[in-house]
């Protein structure tokens, strides 16, 4: 069976490293979730991003919404 460009979108995003800057507000997870960026230059944009990367893993995403 051919994988579709969906299936390959999410095999992507799951197999990448994600970097995330923790938020100067207490609260701020609760007002907008977590952020994370692509690259660690990217997250540096935002503070100083965590010295480990965050794994995700996308089962269903919304595409084109």
């Amino acid at each position: 069976m051919e994988a579709t460009s969906r299936d390959k979108l999410v095999a992507r995003i799951n197999r990448k490293d994600w970097w995330h800057v923790p938020p100067a507000a207490p609260k701020a997870y609760q007002q907008r979730g977590k952020f994370l960026a692509s690259t660690f230059r990217e997250a540096e944009f935002w503070g100083r991003p965590l010295d480990t990367p965050v794994h995700v893993r996308v089962v269903n995403p919304i595409i084109g919404v």
